[in-house]
C-alpha cells in the first residue's frame, strides 16, 4: 500500500487483491501515514466495530504560519492541518468520508488515539 500524488489528486495505491478499496481521499498532497518511533505506521484496531486495523493519513501540509501558531516553526518534523482515516476490515480497505482539519500533527510524532477511534466508529 502506498500514498500517491496523481496531478495534485492524492490516491491510495494498493497491491492486493484480498481486499476492495472504497473512498477517496480528501485532503491535499503530500500525504503521509502517521508513525511512531523508528518509522513504524501507527495502527489502532477495534474489535467492537470490525476494525482489524485504523491508520490515519497526514495532508493539507502546514505554512509557516501554521507552524509559527504551533511553535513549530524551527522544526523539520512533516506537519499538516489535515488527517483522514483508513479502516482495514474483514476484506476491504475504507478510506473514511470523514476528514479532520484545523489540526497541527506531525507525521513522526502521531496523534492521540482517540483520533484513531474516532474514524474507526464514526
Amino acid at each position: 500500500m502506498e500514498l500517491i500524488n496523481d496531478n495534485g489528486k492524492a490516491k491510495l495505491k494498493i497491491n492486493t487483491k484480498e481486499y476492495k478499496l472504497s473512498g477517496d481521499i480528501k485532503i491535499n498532497p503530500p500525504c503521509y501515514f502517521l508513525r511512531w518511533e523508528k518509522n513504524k505506521v501507527e495502527n489502532f484496531s477495534y474489535p467492537d466495530v470490525g476494525v482489524k486495523h485504523t491508520l490515519v493519513i497526514l495532508g493539507n501540509m502546514a505554512t509557516k504560519d501554521d507552524r509559527k501558531t504551533f511553535g513549530a516553526e524551527n522544526s523539520d518534523n512533516i506537519c499538516g492541518t489535515g488527517m483522514q482515516g483508513i479502516l482495514f476490515k474483514k476484506d476491504s480497505i475504507i478510506v473514511t468520508n470523514k476528514i479532520l482539519t484545523h489540526s497541527f500533527v506531525c507525521a513522526d510524532i502521531g496523534t492521540d488515539e482517540k483520533d484513531f477511534s474516532g474514524f474507526a466508529h464514526d
